[in-house]
């Protein structure tokens, strides 16, 4: 459920974090989040996901987009991951839309709005977590380097985790031949 814009201009739209059950064997900051147990100003909430407002924004308007099942980080993801992947992405999508940015997939591919992953060690928390930055042309100097776009070696799309993610499925389950299974070939 949208619960509103997020920008700074309309911070009032965003509610406060509540209570939630079943997120105590998550021990990072956002398994507290989730537990309702720190504060965050909330911006989108549904069964698989949590949105809310960076403390620390790079933007007008820096959002985490967070999924409830915990899973550490970008090189983790697998591909029984990709739909919730692509529900984050979604998400995103309507928190554009409700903070009118009129082409989602424009504003993405001509840099003004970002959708990343940092990687480790590049990260801070032990949890999932896509930043979603717009304008990207308001961040500072530090938050440039920090948040770039496109990809770099240290933050990456999530259409980049979904082919990581594709090109990590393929290698678990390719058969590989030692030297032994090819000498035996050839007898």
């Amino acid at each position: 459920m949208m619960l509103g814009l997020a920008s700074a201009v309309h911070r009032a739209h965003a509610r406060e974090n509540a209570v939630r059950a079943g997120f105590d064997d998550n021990e990072t900051i956002f398994g507290r989040i989730l537990q309702g147990q720190v504060p965050a100003e909330i911006i989108y909430e549904d069964e698989l996901v949590l949105a809310f407002l960076d403390i620390n924004p790079a933007s007008t308007l820096h959002a985490q987009i967070i999924p409830k099942q915990r899973i550490r980080n970008a090189d983790a993801l697998t591909s029984a991951d990709i739909p919730l992947l692509d529900h984050m992405v979604r998400v995103a999508g309507q928190i554009a839309a409700a903070n009118d940015v009129a082409d989602f997939d424009a504003a993405r591919c001509n840099g003004t709005l970002s959708l990343g992953f940092h990687l480790p060690p590049f990260r801070t928390v032990d949890h999932l977590h896509m930043h979603y930055i717009w304008p990207m042309e308001k961040r500072s100097c530090i938050a440039r380097i920090k948040h770039p776009h496109p990809d770099v070696f240290w933050k990456i799309s999530p259409e980049t985790a979904k082919l990581n993610a594709l090109a990590r499925n393929q290698s678990s389950s390719c058969l590989l031949y030692t030297s032994d299974a090819a000498d035996e070939e050839d007898s």
